[in-house]
């Protein structure tokens, strides 16, 4: 119960996080990292389907940036 109280304060810092980052537009390795906790978050609370869009976000984001071959994309 109280793991799932910290999970939903969480949730809220994280969104409000995300509101930011999405209205300025800027793909960058911060974005991708936010957005990877956010699939993480949403993926330890079984609700996977949120979890894969925004692990894919993440990972078209530091393809973009990094490149195929950069040890933080692979």
């Amino acid at each position: 119960l109280i793991l799932s109280a910290k999970f939903k304060e969480g949730e809220s810092y994280i969104d409000t996080a995300y509101s930011i980052f999405k209205d300025s537009a800027i793909e960058n390795n911060e974005f991708a990292a936010l957005l990877n906790n956010m699939g993480y978050l949403y993926q330890v609370t079984y609700r996977y389907e949120k979890s894969i869009v925004f692990f894919t976000q993440a990972l078209n984001i530091r393809e973009k940036s990094l490149g195929k071959l950069h040890t933080d994309y692979i």
